[in-house]
């Protein structure tokens, strides 16, 4: 599914128009078609008032994932990883300093 499909599905479970969503978030009707037909994209500072409207979070607007605790846990796990790595070439260049 793309974005502007997403975008289209959250938009009419929210029983909402083109207008008045593109007055909520400070654009024109025509700039939502435009996303919803994937003829372009949304700003990036239109992502987190369009989450706001449809009360999602921004992954499962863009990538249509839910943040389950199995996602978070993957990425605290990854994020472990990168942060022990972090701190080993630290330690090794004020070694050779």
């Amino acid at each position: 599914m793309t974005l502007g499909e997403r975008l289209f599905m959250y938009r009419n479970k929210v029983n909402m128009s083109q207008e008045k969503l593109a007055e909520e978030i400070g654009v024109t009707r025509q700039t939502i078609s435009k996303w919803e037909t994937d003829q372009s994209m949304p700003d990036f500072d239109k992502i987190e008032p369009l989450c706001e409207v449809f009360g999602i979070t921004p992954d499962e607007l863009i990538r249509g994932e839910k943040n389950t605790s199995e996602a978070k846990e993957i990425q605290n796990n990854y994020n472990e990883k990168r942060n022990k790595k972090k701190a080993i070439v630290l330690s090794l260049s004020l070694i050779h300093i």
